[in-house]
């Protein structure tokens, strides 16, 4: 209402300015939406060969972003200083802190078994880590992006799961028992039956993921044939030139068309470029396939030379700063190296033998157990067994369901209390030499202030008995007392690390 036309002016323009607003935040919502998730993995050896895959996804994908876990601490050092774009790094160490299941197979598998064995439980870290991550793919990183993926996503649509097989080519039929799909390309997108297939997938991995043929498995790829017949919305995507390598490259045709490698009529999307060496004098030393020769140069000149030739200009980019950088042909049958905090906490984690249940009954049974902790009798049991060894204790208790339970430790009487819950059918002798501390007292339970080595248990002893220490005595010495009489189940409430803790424990 104003005749202040300046006042206007500015008024209008003002107003001008946030009707803007929605299309920033719709053109900020669509990037979002298109933005391409992919995660790799990589150790000092294969920084090179992952910084040339990070170049070509920026050649050829406008909206994207990696996921780079980094196998050692030198390669996460350099990546850090580099400050590459698009790109987040995760220590190996965050991982492992994660999946104490995965971590607990470090000391018994070599490297090339270990890194296999990563794979599934990488992927769950990473939807666990990052919610708004709907769709992920994972790449080797010795892969190399020759043009625009689009196709690829397109084919895979609304699957769960996308996967790429192998298509060995006949002169590679010795490959096949390698299993009919790779890893190299796997797609996931976060819905119930990829994550149900994930976790599966890496429970798998964990019991058994070695770099070699054994009863029809092989590392982790061997487990997807599988996958495919047990899960619902699978994908096998077989577009030509997805994945092309010296393993199947002989099935196909190529052609070199308007600076364009094309696979019997599609653009090629990508190569896996396994057996690229460099000696020291940065010559290179490539794997090529067989009958190379029928494709002109194309193999030579416009796939091959294209990948050394940004290698060799990465590599001399690194090697200015950090020397020992190489694109050497390596081993990796050498055990994983582990920090000493890790070694401790490795202790904890050592299984040996069976138990008659799993990860999922534990995780089932947790909702139950916070109800009975709830009304626990004593509230502050510092000094004691607190929430999580708890829910141990009871867990195994209930699960081994033993008719006789020799309790030896009794403190306060936490432990009494919850094996009475666990076991209500059980007959359970408590033993303390200092009975005198206890809070809790049953009138079901049969109290002892003796020792356990100075008792006669040939009338207890039996495999359906339970014998449970919280003593801090030595460990070896009840476990060679329990021998004696013949019980079968026994649990140690403590474990101290070496030079630690107040009596000899298990390692």
């Amino acid at each position: 209402k104003t005749t202040d036309n300046g006042l206007n002016c500015k008024l209008a323009a003002t107003f001008k300015k946030y009707l803007y607003i929605p299309q920033i935040l719709g053109s900020l919502f669509r990037r979002i939406r298109n933005l391409r998730h992919y995660c790799t993995y990589l150790d000092i050896n294969y920084i090179v060969r992952f910084l040339a895959l990070a170049e070509s996804l920026n050649q050829h994908e406008r909206e994207y972003h990696i996921y780079a876990l980094c196998l050692d601490n030198q390669s996460t050092k350099i990546l850090k200083i580099l400050k590459p774009n698009h790109i987040s790094l995760i220590p190996l160490t965050d991982l492992e802190a994660f999946d104490l299941k995965l971590f607990s197979t470090k000391p018994k598998r070599h490297l090339v078994d270990y890194y296999q064995t990563i794979t599934p439980c990488y992927l769950l870290y990473i939807f666990e880590s990052f919610p708004t991550i709907n769709q992920l793919t994972y790449l080797d990183s010795d892969i190399y992006i020759f043009s625009d993926p689009t196709p690829v996503f397109d084919e895979i649509g609304k699957s769960s799961i996308a996967l790429v097989p192998n298509n060995f080519s006949p002169n590679r039929e010795a490959q096949k028992h390698h299993g009919k799909f790779g890893v190299s390309w796997l797609t996931l997108r976060r819905n119930k039956h990829a994550l149900n297939a994930l976790n599966w997938f890496r429970d798998k991995c964990i019991e058994w993921c070695y770099d070699r043929i054994e009863n029809n498995k092989y590392g982790d790829q061997g487990y997807l044939e599988l996958l495919v017949k047990t899960f619902p919305n699978v994908v096998q995507l077989n577009r030509p030139g997805i994945i092309l390598g010296v393993w199947n490259i002989d099935n196909f045709q190529l052609n070199y068309v308007d600076e364009i490698i094309v696979v019997s009529g599609y653009p090629i999307i990508s190569f896996h470029f396994q057996g690229v060496w460099a000696d020291q004098s940065n010559q290179f030393d490539c794997e090529l396939p067989e009958n190379y020769e029928k494709h002109g140069s194309i193999i030579t000149i416009q796939i091959y030379e294209t990948y050394c030739k940004c290698l060799f200009k990465i590599l001399s980019r690194i090697q200015a700063s950090w020397p020992e950088v190489n694109l050497k042909r390596i081993q990796r049958y050498d055990l994983p190296a582990l920090l000493d905090s890790q070694k401790q906490l490795l202790w904890s984690l050592e299984t040996v033998g069976n138990v008659p249940w799993n990860r999922k009954k534990e995780l089932n049974a947790i909702e139950e157990f916070h109800q009975i902790y709830t009304m626990r009798p004593i509230k502050d049991n510092s000094g004691g067994v607190l929430a999580p060894h708890a829910f141990a204790l009871w867990f195994m208790a209930r699960e081994l369901a033993p008719e006789v339970i020799v309790e030896s430790g009794i403190f306060k009487g936490m432990t009494t209390w919850l094996l009475e819950n666990a076991c209500p059918d059980a007959k359970i002798i408590s033993i303390d030499v200092h009975l005198d501390s206890r809070e809790y007292i049953s009138e079901n339970v049969q109290y002892v202030d003796q020792d356990f080595s100075t008792q006669d248990w040939s009338n207890v002893a039996t495999t359906k008995s339970l014998v449970f220490f919280d003593d801090h005595q030595n460990a070896y010495d009840r476990i060679q007392q329990c021998k004696k009489f013949g019980f079968k189940h026994i649990i140690f409430e403590d474990n101290f690390p070496p030079l630690q803790g107040d009596c000899y424990s298990l390692k």
